[in-house]
């Protein structure tokens, strides 16, 4: 097995894994009324370790399997698809071309991935009471920054470096 297919099935049973735990155990961990979003910082994280076009297809994944899951009642099953491609495409080509597999930027990416991803679902399927959705998503968003920095180095080890574009 090639290291690239090895990353991939790694960070693929890492996005179930992260699926199954959201599903059953998320909102058990509630830190002043936020829930940390398990697949999003696997997606996140995992788009850190891969090229533009896997971290693209990590972000499919990600909100595909999540949307399969938990899409609102009324819509939002494309939106939630379409923004994590979005964000996981960004911090591929970021990753690919300017910073190059850093733990130190694990957390930067968790808290501006998940507000950025959250921007654009609000973008595409607006809530209703915004003030309550803001501070929720702030909150979520600095416990996926926390998350995102252990992550890091479990995926890492797990799938791997990418060495086309690491520095060292």
């Amino acid at each position: 097995m090639t290291p690239y297919t090895r990353r991939l099935l790694v960070i693929l049973v890492a996005l179930v894994v992260a699926i199954v735990l959201q599903m059953s155990t998320a909102t058990s961990a509630l830190i002043f009324g936020a829930q940390v979003d398990l697949p999003l910082c696997v997606a996140i994280v995992g788009s850190m370790l891969c090229d533009v076009n896997t971290a693209s297809a990590v972000g499919f994944t990600s909100g595909l399997l999540l949307a399969a899951v938990a899409a609102p009642p009324n819509g939002g099953f494309g939106s939630i698809i379409v923004s994590r491609t979005i964000i996981c495409f960004v911090i591929g080509w970021l990753e690919s071309r300017i910073v190059r597999d850093s733990a130190v930027l694990a957390p930067l990416f968790g808290v501006t991935g998940t507000m950025l991803c959250a921007v654009l679902f609000f973008a595409f399927d607006p809530q209703k009471d915004t003030s309550h959705w803001a501070r929720v998503m702030t909150g979520t968003a600095i416990y996926d920054g926390l998350v995102s920095v252990p992550l890091f180095y479990l995926l890492r080890k797990l799938a791997g470096r990418d060495y086309s574009t690491a520095l060292a």
